[in-house]
């Protein structure tokens, strides 16, 4: 006999159908095995994602392995639905699907200047990247390199919203600007490229006409971008690039790291129980 995820892998269930019957089952705890444990701690480099607290800076800390999606709330031990928390960070959360509770590093607003966001430290709400198009490492244009920004607008878009900032070196700490992506510092042509690569990927251009709001700001000779990220209903789901083009892929923020989604049980589990 077919699962349920079976028959709607088959076509055989509507995605409706799927969610109404998936609902009238309660999700068995399995514990997380040692191995799937010692790689999540790896992935997310032994440090908390939510405080930033890690074991070279304090060894009392203790590291814990958090669902994103609670299993009382259909998560299951999936690589894309854990994370690492602090036992401080995960006791917080109890049983709350992540980010529902807003502690002092997540609260990020439009209107604060550029330094003051970045002084704020990445969030659940909050993103910064360098460049969009041009490698500071290769000095030259990578023509993939825009993709990061586009990957965290999509993934801010499903989890709560939030700020993405362009023009900042988090390995320098100084202030690079988007000067150097090729538009001779015309932010409309920047402004117009990102969003014609969002529509690109998502395939939603009505989507991102109020989604998304673009500000700027010189700082140092740099001039640097804000984009300001609404939260959306619906699942965005963002294309691949390169040789992963054809993948599609439903990005979240899981403290301050992008994650995806790729079973369709989690995905219909977290935004239905975001």
């Amino acid at each position: 006999m077919l699962t349920l995820f079976s028959q709607y892998k088959l076509k055989q269930i509507s995605l409706e159908k799927f969610i109404s019957l998936s609902g009238n089952h309660k999700n068995k705890r399995v514990a997380i095995s040692p191995k799937l444990r010692a790689e999540i701690l790896a992935r997310d480099n032994y440090t908390c994602v939510d405080c930033g607290a890690n074991k070279t800076n304090d060894k009392k800390i203790r590291l814990e392995v958090h669902h994103v999606i609670p299993v009382s709330k259909g998560g299951r031990n999936d690589p894309s639905n854990l994370v690492t928390n602090c036992s401080a960070c995960n006791r917080g959360k109890s049983n709350k699907i992540a980010g529902k509770t807003i502690g002092k590093r997540n609260i990020v607003n439009f209107e604060d200047s550029i330094s003051k966001i970045i002084r704020q430290g990445e969030s659940e709400c909050c993103e910064w990247k360098a460049t969009a198009r041009f490698s500071l490492k290769l000095q030259q244009h990578d023509k993939e390199l825009y993709y990061p920004v586009i990957k965290s607008i999509c993934a801010l878009a499903n989890t709560k919203g939030g700020i993405v900032v362009v023009g900042y070196d988090e390995t320098t700490k100084k202030y690079v600007g988007i000067n150097k992506d090729g538009f001779n510092q015309d932010s409309d042509k920047w402004e117009n490229w990102i969003r014609q690569k969002l529509d690109h990927h998502t395939r939603r251009e009505a989507t991102w006409i109020n989604g998304v709001r673009f500000a700027y700001e010189v700082i140092n000779d740099a001039l640097c971008a804000k984009i300001e990220v609404i939260q959306q209903s619906e699942p965005v789901v963002c294309s691949g690039i390169g040789k992963n083009a054809s993948k599609k892929y439903t990005f979240v923020r899981a403290g301050a790291y992008n994650r995806s989604l790729d079973d369709p049980r989690d995905i219909i589990d977290y935004f239905s129980k975001r």
